[in-house]
């Protein structure tokens, strides 16, 4: 089973939308199943809620690094803690080429481009929509619900699929090969493949 990581973040005020989104995959993962693949997604509620050596911040931004897809949804504010982790992606992408990066705004452009200046919220959304723009040339997408938005995520995921039948056998998202997962009497040794498949090979002594 080959498993695609998605990390979804947003601030507070989009938790409906994630919910949402999350609904989605599962749907989407009863059609892929039969393909041998398996959407998962990460967000901050999946951790657990002890405390961390060096704070949980820290661990979302690992997680990360370790997925295939960063989804970011905003509406009328761009979080401190969201915009930390857009700029992990976006530095761990630089370096490694992934994870790819996916940014989504809900409502129109204007509605934040002509925001009145004193709502803070709207301000801060201001200023990381024109970061985004200026500094990594990226033009945000921008969606009216749940449904406007899957139209604009699922052919992006498809793609990414499509891509990832292009790997080199026996590679999975996260680049691991083959393993040997059991060893049955004398000398039989089962070697999986991230694709589902096994052989079996005897080994015998000379």
């Amino acid at each position: 089973m080959k498993k695609v990581r998605i990390f979804l973040a947003s601030s507070s005020e989009m938790a409906a939308e994630r919910d949402a989104f999350r609904n989605f995959v599962s749907r989407e993962n009863d059609r892929l199943h039969g393909r041998g693949i398996y959407l998962e997604i990460v967000q901050w509620e999946s951790f657990s809620s002890h405390v961390s050596r060096d704070g949980k911040q820290v661990e979302y931004n690992k997680a990360i690094c370790e997925c295939d897809m960063a989804v970011f949804l905003f509406h009328r504010k761009a979080g401190k803690y969201t915009v930390e982790e857009f700029d992990t992606a976006v530095g761990h992408y630089r370096e490694h080429g992934r994870p790819l990066i996916y940014t989504y705004f809900k409502g129109k452009r204007e509605d934040v481009t002509e925001a009145a200046e004193s709502d803070t919220g709207v301000a801060d959304l201001k200023l990381f929509l024109k970061r985004v723009e200026e500094e990594l040339k990226h033009y945000c997408t921008w969606f009216r619900d749940m449904n406007d938005l899957w139209c604009h995520f699922d052919p992006e995921l498809n793609k990414f699929l499509s891509e990832k039948k292009k790997e080199p056998a026996g590679e999975d998202s996260a680049g691991k090969g083959n393993t040997i997962t059991d060893i049955q009497g004398d000398g039989n040794v089962v070697v999986s493949n991230s694709d589902g498949t096994s052989i079996s090979i005897n080994i015998t002594k000379s």
